[in-house]
């Protein structure tokens, strides 16, 4: 048996940007109304995907899919669901797929949470939390599962609150953990049929619901310049969700992807050395 390594050629890599084109291929994704869910759709109609998009918020989700029709030259169907029912997030997958008529990429991205003192935290709304953000990426990919067979992706939103912990956001960073542990986990299992999972793990982004609990929008999100700055913008998620999601990483599955800009770092630790 020849086990000689093939030499690459540059005809080998010469489409290499064709490489995110995600023509002829359908992808839901959820919490698509406003905020990073919107970004997303927009990133993923300009790779050519049709796309069905989710929200609870009937008004938002009306006008992210006039303004993907306006711009794109792709399929677009709405899909309003509610993702903390687990029948609505089934029936979500279940009109998708019958309306675009495959599925070859879920993107979870619905999200949820509050801040307040673990002390004071409700367990209603733990719960909800834990439903938005954990048990509805879950039921999404189950359902999604048989349609993705055979080279599917799953792109899933954890967050560095998941990889760290958040104070004052204990029921979210619990939540986005589990986002991390379970996207390890269908990887795992789903590897033998094809399908790939992986997350992207934000750090501060400049969303909407961001932005209010800040002074100020801070416009250096937007520079994407520079790496050295405070948060980052929706699109800088967008972007990787899509190189998870297109034949770049073809050989990735199981990882969160970490996009927060400088890493933390412990400082003033105090240890004499031997």
């Amino acid at each position: 048996m020849d086990r000689s390594l093939k030499q690459l050629s540059p005809s080998d890599v010469r489409d290499v940007a064709d490489r995110f084109s995600l023509d002829d291929e359908c992808a839901l994704v959820t919490g698509a109304g406003n905020g990073m869910g919107r970004v997303v759709a927009f990133t993923f109609a300009a790779a050519g995907a049709d796309l069905a998009i989710s929200d609870r918020l009937t008004e938002d989700l009306t006008d992210t899919a006039a303004d993907l029709r306006d711009a794109f030259d792709v399929t677009i169907t709405e899909v309003e669901a509610d993702v903390s029912d687990p029948d609505a997030v089934a029936g979500m997958v279940e009109t998708a797929t019958a309306d675009l008529g495959d599925l070859d990429v879920l993107l979870n991205v619905a999200g949820v949470s509050t801040y307040e003192d673990s002390e004071d935290l409700e367990v209603k709304t733990w719960d909800l939390v834990q439903d938005v953000n954990l048990r509805s990426v879950f039921v999404a990919a189950r359902e999604a599962f048989p349609h993705l067979k055979g080279g599917g992706r799953i792109v899933n939103i954890s967050s560095i609150a998941g990889l760290y912990g958040a104070s004052s956001m204990s029921h979210y960073g619990a939540a986005k953990a589990g986002v991390r542990n379970l996207t390890q986990s269908l990887a795992a299992e789903w590897a033998a049929d094809n399908v790939r999972v992986n997350a992207v793990a934000p750090g501060p982004i400049l969303t909407p619901g961001v932005s209010e609990m800040l002074d100020e929008a801070d416009e250096d999100a937007y520079d994407r310049s520079s790496v050295d700055r405070p948060v980052g913008s929706p699109a800088e998620i967008a972007d990787t969700m899509l190189f998870l999601a297109s034949p770049l990483s073809s050989f990735v599955t199981g990882e969160t992807v970490r996009v927060g800009g400088v890493p933390p770092t412990q400082e003033d630790i105090s240890i004499t050395p031997y």
